[in-house]
């Protein structure tokens, strides 16, 4: 117990000014060592080895369960949460911030090299002045050495530049105290001091509301390189701020005019889409699907999560097929533990979705790979719904399916267009009713 108070009193709050308001609830451990994760862009708390002896704060009423985890789904996405205690005890401090949260660096804009001639620089690498030396030294992924770079030129004549990328790096560090100085003794003018102003505004949130973050957010006249990156924090502020759909249509609308404005920032993107598809905004989350069907921004290292939730989004809103033609194409990466529900899902949308034909091809697949396990449970009851559904015993297959590529193949002749017009019609059909959005459910 000696070794968690111990734990508890590390805990830093974040710096004078940056709290709109603080909130807190008592709790008790359960385990040695406790953790609290923020998850902003789904404006979650997740508390592990932790359980409420208090009721739910009002920053953060809903509670839930996941994977043996306390979860508490809060009002806003500018979150910042801390385990601490005082003489009473263990709580968690729980805090609506005035800016942007920074706690999660999978979802901050990460930084990207830029050209010399798109800062400004009349230089070539490795370059002669500090500055075209740290940026050529972070072209090369010399952090370090860029890092020294930049703080040589705090006083040199690309002092702007300089101030926003240490900016960036205080802001990766958690430190937000020393980046809001940099970011404010950048002059605001020119594309990068442009940058700095955006930046410095979404710490202390004086651009959230729409006017002020459309203001900040103009790109004419920038570099593309730079543009781009305005347009990232442009996005990211939109969520933040609670505008997911507007935030949904910018990314579409980004993605349409230049494929290549996620390259080297893909997982940040899959988190924004991500954000999307959790939305309590049924158009934001039908916008959501339709960027999930982008090959640039689908496939990347947080594909697998965007897929399960993409597939629980799409079953949510009305359109099973969809969510059965995201999961088979997950269905190389599922653990073989996992293969028979995975499978029985799948089977279970195509049903839902009146498309037996399909569902048989997969339950031929599952019966390959799975043997008799496919003949008891839960699979008894897919095959008489599925012979209910093809007006036979069962429905045959349209050809063979020996391994996963092969369904992946299959499941993607599935027409999405059909199945997000149907999640249009689910949703008119819950707003008519007043029935929440995530009510509506039609698969099994």
């Amino acid at each position: 117990m000696l070794m968690l108070a111990a734990t508890l009193l590390a805990a830093v709050p974040p710096p004078t000014g940056f709290s709109l308001s603080v909130d807190r609830v008592a709790v008790r451990a359960t385990i040695a060592q406790p953790t609290v994760v923020v998850e902003p862009l789904t404006a979650r708390v997740v508390l592990r080895g932790l359980v409420l002896t208090g009721k739910a704060p009002a920053l953060c009423p809903v509670m839930e369960k996941r994977d043996g985890a306390v979860v508490l789904r809060c009002t806003t996405r500018r979150l910042w949460a801390e385990l601490a205690s005082d003489k009473r005890g263990a709580f968690v401090d729980l805090r609506e911030l005035r800016g942007l949260s920074w706690l999660d660096r999978d979802t901050h804009v990460p930084m990207h090299p830029w050209s010399l001639r798109a800062v400004g620089i009349p230089d070539v690498c490795p370059g002669t002045a500090a500055a075209a030396r740290a940026e050529c030294a972070f072209q090369r992924g010399d952090l370090e050495q860029a890092t020294n770079g930049w703080v040589d030129a705090l006083s040199g004549p690309d002092v702007t530049l300089a101030r926003v990328r240490l900016g960036d790096l205080a802001v990766a560090d958690g430190d937000l105290e020393t980046a809001l100085k940099h970011y404010s003794k950048a002059t605001p003018i020119g594309p990068v001091g442009r940058l700095a102003q955006a930046r410095s505004c979404e710490l202390i949130g004086t651009c959230l509301s729409r006017e002020e973050s459309d203001r900040v957010a103009n790109v004419e006249g920038m570099p593309a390189e730079l543009a781009r990156d305005q347009q990232l924090h442009t996005l990211r502020r939109d969520l933040f701020a609670g505008r997911d759909l507007e935030a949904m249509a910018r990314l579409q609308a980004l993605l349409e005019a230049d494929a290549t404005v996620c390259d080297g920032a893909i997982e940040f993107c899959q988190r924004l889409i991500e954000a999307g598809l959790d939305s309590r905004d049924v158009e934001a989350r039908i916008a959501a699907l339709s960027v999930f069907l982008t090959d640039k921004v689908r496939h990347g290292p947080h594909e697998l999560v965007l897929n399960d939730q993409a597939a629980k989004t799409a079953r949510e809103l009305g359109a099973p097929g969809f969510a059965a033609t995201i999961l088979a194409a997950n269905t190389p990466h599922v653990p073989r533990a996992e293969l028979s529900e995975h499978l029985l899902n799948i089977v279970r949308l195509y049903v839902a979705a009146r498309d037996p034909v399909r569902a048989a091809v997969v339950l031929e697949y599952a019966e390959g790979k799975l043997g008799a396990a496919t003949r008891v449970g839960g699979w008894a009851s897919a095959r008489r719904q599925l012979g209910r559904a093809s007006g036979t015993t069962v429905a045959a297959p349209v050809s063979p399916v020996t391994d996963a590529a092969a369904l992946d193949e299959l499941s993607s002749q599935v027409s999405l267009s059909a199945d997000l017009a149907r999640a249009a019609a689910a949703r008119t059909r819950a707003v008519m009713t007043s029935v929440p959005p995530t009510a509506v459910e039609t698969a099994p």
